[in-house]
């Protein structure tokens, strides 16, 4: 009858066109490969340019890498960290609010300034976490001066990093353990420098024997409501050089640093231990997490309560730094629009040796490339989740769709809509 065919028709998704399919990708082989593989390959996206032209669903990359812009210190590829060049200057040009709702725009805008900066990660962690988690310099000198006058024998961490500048993959990483060692006041001042206690790693047996960090990948679809997502699915890396003390690991980065970047390590694994990560890697030293877990004996309470407490210090991050994406101009232009974002970033944590998580940083760009599996299925289902491989729907029907399709991604804990 009519009451019930106006009920179906209400309770029917309200499309707004067509499925999505032509994305401009501004190309980084970097940070864009896997995401636009997946694109491509899998979702039958095609690529336009939207310097020419209006008609575009998608665009990745837009910040920083849709403009070069100059080169300096800690910004050696030119990106646009300022929106001033290329797309981005077409963009601001053209009105955020003037965008079409159907369209998609990577990533959401403002995690520079706050938690995918390690300072300002560092900030929150200090005050939302633990005083003793991090100390950011020249601020809290007095405060590190105090902590390491009671530990003499302690190892810390220092490192360098702004909101403009792209400090990763071990670049910007030193350890000490006396005062002397910290650069000048003077030095100090320019605003870059944070501090972390070295924290004893947890060492799994025999070939496990080595530091190991864990990746986990994280997700935000929306900004006016915060909706955010960690993925089930993680990894852990490990260190090329077999684990032997603190001392030893300041001075030998084949055993402080799990990247697999860090040049010269690699001949230093025994064949024993090339034999069995080969049998469990996805790719160079990267092993999935229950992988990981099952290999060095953790039970399952064990693998529960070093999940949970994750889970749970990513999400109070996020929500700290979620006033920062709302303040953001172009975030308010694109909700105002009608159309949306996405952000999809990794987090680096250590694993100490009362196996407690340890966040090192909340890289909102990095290394993806194409044989990341790992990073390849939580991509594939964030393109699933937010719909780009259907027709696209409009504001208010986004979060039902979103939860009726989350794949391996499931809501962070404790989230404050």
């Amino acid at each position: 009858d009519e009451s019930a065919s106006t009920a179906l028709r209400s309770s029917s998704p309200q499309y707004l066109g067509p499925r999505r399919t032509k994305a401009h990708i501004c190309y980084s082989r970097l940070h864009a490969e896997i995401m636009a593989k997946v694109l491509h390959r899998d979702l039958g996206f095609t690529d336009v340019d939207a310097t020419q032209t209006d008609d575009w669903d998608l665009i990745v990359g837009g910040y920083p890498h849709c403009g070069v812009g100059p080169r300096y210190e800690g910004n050696r590829y030119g990106w646009d960290w300022d929106m001033e060049y290329g797309l981005n200057r077409i963009l601001n040009e053209r009105g955020w609010e003037n965008l079409m709702p159907h369209q998609v725009y990577h990533p959401c805008m403002g995690c520079a300034a706050t938690y995918c900066n390690k300072r300002e990660l560092c900030r929150i962690l200090r005050d939302h976490v633990d005083p003793s988690y991090c100390y950011v310099l020249p601020d809290d000198l007095n405060r590190l001066k105090d902590a390491m006058s009671t530990d003499k024998s302690k190892v810390w961490v220092m490192k360098k990093d702004a909101a403009n500048v792209h400090i990763h993959v071990g670049r910007g990483v030193s350890f000490f353990s006396s005062l002397d060692e910290l650069p000048s006041e003077e030095e100090l001042s320019n605003g870059m420098y944070l501090v972390q206690p070295w924290n004893e790693p947890f060492l799994g047996p025999g070939i496990f024997h080595r530091k190991s960090e864990m990746r986990a990948y994280v997700a935000i679809t929306s900004v006016y409501p915060l909706r955010a997502y960690v993925h089930e699915e993680m990894s852990v890396v490990l260190a090329a050089k077999e684990y032997t003390n603190s001392s030893e690991a300041m001075v030998d980065r084949c055993m402080a640093d799990t990247h697999s970047s860090t040049t010269g390590c690699e001949s230093l694994i025994s064949r024993e231990a090339q034999r069995v990560l080969r049998n469990l890697q996805f790719m160079n030293r990267a092993i999935y997490f229950h992988d990981y877990a099952e290999a060095v004996g953790w039970s399952n309470e064990q693998i529960a309560g070093l999940i949970k407490e994750t889970h749970e210090t990513i999400s109070k991050v996020v929500q700290v730094g979620h006033e920062a994406l709302k303040s953001h101009h172009i975030n308010r232009g694109i909700q105002s629009s009608g159309a949306s974002c996405f952000s999809w970033m990794r987090v680096d944590i250590g694993i100490t040796k009362d196996l407690k998580p340890f966040l090192f940083e909340f890289p909102e760009f990095f290394a993806n490339y194409g044989t990341n599996t790992n990073a390849a299925n939580t991509i594939r289902d964030l393109y699933k989740m937010i719909g780009l491989d259907q027709s696209p729907l409009p504001p208010e029907e986004r979060s039902k769709f979103e939860s009726q399709n989350l794949g391996g991604w499931q809501l962070l804990p404790n989230l404050d809509h």
